[in-house]
């Protein structure tokens, strides 16, 4: 049974409460004041951790640490392609996912269309991806690549550019609700168009082309599902099952399982849209899901830490 705190979110915005779900989608531009709106609501991130500004490939980032860290995490935000920053928005789900894992948790601030269209959004998160485990000197064996809506895809397809260009592979993929298939060819687009409260056909179609431009909506790096996925570390996917994107979440299980991948995936009966966003309204389902997460993600390994020989004990905390 779904919690009341989920029962009241769902209607409200089946009601409209979110510029999200009109017949007309609303613009790039409404998307990101609406965001903006959020972000000064209720994002403040909680005493003792710390929000520092850095860049990695060129790429603007946040990095979290929350204290004790023991693991690290690269986070590619949701939004279309065309809303996400300013990446305050995701401090909320940022903190959590840092505090459940013992990680350091670094939000990319990618490019974001009209302005810059495919494939920025994709090659600057490759360079950030690949700046942390360049010169920022994070071991992959510790590296976990987290990703929600467009977000996740571009987790995905990030991985994969890292196998193709012989880079090193993070320990661990995750995926919240990905936006997957810009070709729009999944069946649950429109079998379940009447359950999701959340997403329309409509604000995808108008996010896709924003992006895209003339580029080709099949091209791997904008549509995972198309990706080979040979060769990729294990994967986690959480998922609503009335969301519209729910088979944009079971193909990639279903072509990572063929390739061999370990694939963990959790189909959520009252998930909405990457709901563990909403982790600071209390909402319990938002809770579960980034327990989940985070025991996928503190199933890797360590991260090696610079200590002088006067503090070294030997002995480790708790994962």
């Amino acid at each position: 049974m779904a919690s009341p705190e989920h029962e009241q979110l769902a209607a409200a915005l089946l009601a409209g409460g979110t510029v999200l779900t009109p017949t007309t989608p609303p613009s790039p531009h409404a998307l990101r004041q609406m965001r903006e709106a959020e972000a000064a609501a209720d994002v403040a991130a909680p005493d003792g951790t710390k929000v520092v500004p850095c860049r990695y490939g060129d790429v603007d980032c946040l990095r979290l640490d929350a204290g004790r860290y023991r693991r690290t995490v690269i986070y590619f935000h949701g939004g279309g392609y065309v809303s996400g920053s300013p990446p305050e928005r995701y401090l909320p789900l940022a903190t959590a996912v840092a505090l459940a894992a013992n990680a350091t948790v670094h939000v990319v601030d990618y490019r974001l269309a009209p302005e810059f269209r495919f494939p920025a959004a994709h090659d600057d998160c490759v360079s950030a991806y690949t700046g942390l485990v360049g010169d920022g000197g994070v071991n992959p064996d510790s590296l976990s690549v987290l990703g929600d809506s467009a977000g996740g895809n571009l987790a995905l397809a990030v991985t994969v550019a890292a196998r193709d260009h012989r880079l090193p592979l993070p320990a661990r993929v995750a995926m919240i609700s990905p936006f997957a298939d810009l070709t729009f060819s999944g069946a649950s687009i429109e079998q379940r168009r009447d359950l999701d409260p959340y997403v329309t056909r409509a604000l995808l179609e108008s996010m896709a082309a924003d992006y895209l431009g003339r580029s080709d909506p099949a091209d791997h790096r904008c549509s995972a599902v198309f990706a080979d996925l040979n060769r990729l570390p294990p994967l986690l996917i959480q998922v609503g099952e009335k969301e519209i994107l729910y088979d944009d979440a079971t193909r990639i299980r279903d072509h990572a399982l063929n390739a061999g991948v370990d694939v963990t995936f959790e189909s959520w009966e009252h998930g909405i849209h990457v709901w563990p966003v909403y982790i600071a309204t209390g909402l319990p389902e938002s809770a579960q899901a980034i327990e989940h997460l985070a025991t996928f993600l503190k199933a890797c390994g360590e991260t090696v830490r610079a200590i002088s020989p006067s503090t070294a004990t030997g002995s480790k905390e708790p994962g």
